[in-house]
């Protein structure tokens, strides 16, 4: 009786790893397309990305401004 409960808890076990397995592989597909397209999207529209890339670097520089400030503010 125990072998047989031991056998399904492995079956079970794999039938979830190969479904976490494709789930995994579908979310690293979709992870490439959306990088290729974001790469294709700034040859298309230079100027589109170089906002992106403005806005972008105005955050971080403020972000650098706030810890820099709760650094020495504390």
């Amino acid at each position: 009786m125990k072998r047989n409960i031991r056998t399904r808890s492995l079956r079970s076990n794999r039938r979830t790893e190969s479904a976490f397995e494709a789930v995994q592989k579908e979310a690293v597909q979709r992870r490439a397309s959306h990088k290729k397209a974001k790469a294709m999207q700034a040859d298309v529209n230079p100027d589109i990305a170089a906002r992106k890339k403005v806005k972008k670097r105005l955050k971080k520089n403020e972000a650098k401004k706030q810890k820099i400030a709760c650094v020495y503010r504390i």
